[in-house]
């Protein structure tokens, strides 16, 4: 691959519906291992905007590129049952393409309260929009590369060059629970893949979604390495059901784990 063409690739990853849509799926992600190791019949499966996607984007919007207006669309609605809310989206429903999702005005009057706490911390507001670049390749920027004979792809929220530090913006329902459950979700192997990727250590900035509590969660080196295990796992599954060698169907596939 030519740098011209890895520009190509990255400018078009630079947009969601690129990267979530048929032309990043030629391309691995850190979704994709985790779907290959809890339920391998997903893997490829088309992904669907749903309302943690919205509340997260917003989020991100407000918090590492508020310089931009947000482009998303906000219905006064008190449900998405309502009449307003359908007909909106009948107005912007495109044939062939999804039926589109947006946010509820109680959605974003909870979600301003949560990104008011955050502007309130130094040290996050610091590593979330302090030392910008000016050409704005430093907020929501992807990468490519091989890892393990396969081409990942990721999509860095912050990449703070001064800190040294690649940032990941997450919410979740209790901040106490977040390192309990951080290799259930398999966040140890996006540390992996991204530090791999954009060659930085990664850091969690994470919001608890009702009270606005925030954590920094660090990861250790022995993490890392229990990311590349569960990567290196994942693509094993790859190869037993997809690659060009498979050995295995869909049928004789079975969860195991030693308790």
């Amino acid at each position: 691959m030519t740098f011209e063409q890895e520009q190509e690739i990255l400018a078009k990853l630079r947009q969601d519906k690129f990267y979530f849509g048929a032309f990043g799926k030629q391309f691995v992600s850190n979704s994709d291992i985790h779907n290959l190791i809890k339920s391998p019949d997903k893997y490829g499966l088309p992904w669907d905007i749903n309302v943690d996607y919205l509340k997260g984007s917003y989020l991100h919007y407000r918090l590492l590129q508020p310089e931009i207006v947000d482009p998303m669309i906000v219905v006064n609605a008190t449900t998405r049952g309502t009449n307003i809310y359908k007909e909106l989206v009948l107005e912007h429903t495109v044939e062939d393409e999804p039926k589109p999702m947006f946010l509820l005005q109680k959605e974003v009057d909870e979600l301003d309260m949560i990104v008011k706490k955050v502007e309130g911390n130094n040290y996050f507001m610091e590593m979330l929009q302090g030392d910008r670049d000016p050409s704005g390749r430093d907020v929501e920027e992807p990468a490519i590369g091989i890892i393990q004979g396969k081409l990942f792809k990721g999509k860095a929220d912050r990449l703070n060059y001064n800190k040294r530090k690649t940032i990941d913006l997450k919410s979740t329902r209790s901040l106490d629970g977040f390192a309990e459950f951080f290799k259930k979700y398999g966040y140890h192997g996006q540390a992996y893949i991204y530090r791999e990727l954009f060659g930085l250590d990664v850091s969690f900035f994470v919001i608890e979604k009702d009270t606005g509590r925030l954590g920094v969660f660090e990861v250790s080196e022995e993490t890392y390495e229990e990311g590349r295990k569960h990567v290196e796992k994942g693509l094993q599954i790859y190869d037993m059901y997809f690659g060009e060698e498979k050995t295995e169907t869909f049928e004789q596939y079975f969860a195991f784990d030693i308790v």
